[in-house]
C-alpha cells in the first residue's frame, strides 16, 4: 500500500546550479538552460563585466514581486498596461572591509 503523501507531487522543488570561477572576483553560474556572471566593479578588484552579487539580490526582489503581481492579475481577470518597480539597497561596508576609520 501506497502512503498518501508520497502520492502527492511534493511542494517543494530543487534548483540546481554550477558555479565557477572565471577570473579574480568573477564567476559564471548555470542554471537550467541559463549562465550568468557575477563580477565586482574594477575599484573593488573586478573587471566590471557584470553586475555584483547585490545587484542581483535587489533585481530579483524587483522580479519577484513583478511576477507576483502578474499572478494575481491574471487570477482577477485583469489588464497590466505598464508594470514598474524600484528598489534600492543599502550595504554595510564594514562587513566587507572591517571597521571604516
Amino acid at each position: 500500500m501506497v502512503d498518501q503523501q508520497t502520492q502527492k507531487k511534493s511542494a517543494l522543488r530543487s534548483i540546481d546550479t554550477l558555479s565557477k570561477r572565471t577570473s579574480q572576483f568573477q564567476n559564471e553560474h548555470a542554471i537550467r538552460d541559463f549562465t550568468f556572471t557575477i563580477d565586482e566593479p574594477e575599484k573593488l578588484g573586478g573587471s566590471n563585466e557584470a553586475l555584483t552579487p547585490m545587484e542581483y539580490i535587489i533585481g530579483s526582489l524587483n522580479g519577484c514581486f513583478m511576477i507576483v503581481v502578474e499572478m494575481v492579475a491574471k487570477e482577477k481577470e485583469l489588464t497590466i498596461e505598464k508594470l514598474e518597480a524600484s528598489s534600492s539597497g543599502a550595504i554595510d561596508r564594514r562587513g566587507l572591509f572591517g571597521p571604516l576609520m
